[in-house]
């Protein structure tokens, strides 16, 4: 299980986070979507959120939104999940 408060963890969202930066938007999404099975769900919740940024960066609506509806489902009261979800008031 990989942990919030690991060092596997921190690498790999830095990993994911400097290929969005590079416009490596593929590369990005899977570092997160091939290793979050094994995260535990502090973990999840941060790397579907980074989903969500690497999505809309790369102008995926579909991927976005499927993104913000998993990561609702732990915390709808996130603002980028209100905002792709239009519930944002």
């Amino acid at each position: 299980m990989i942990t919030i408060d690991s060092k596997e963890f921190r690498d790999l969202i830095g990993q994911a986070v400097i290929q969005r930066d590079l416009g490596s938007y593929e590369v990005a999404a899977m570092v997160l979507e091939q290793t979050m099975p094994s995260f535990d769900q502090p973990a999840k919740e941060i790397a579907l959120l980074q989903l969500i940024y690497i999505y809309d960066a790369a102008g995926d609506t579909t991927k976005r939104k499927a993104s913000a509806e998993k990561l609702a489902k732990y915390d709808s009261e996130i603002p980028s999940v209100k905002k792709v979800l239009g519930t944002y008031m």
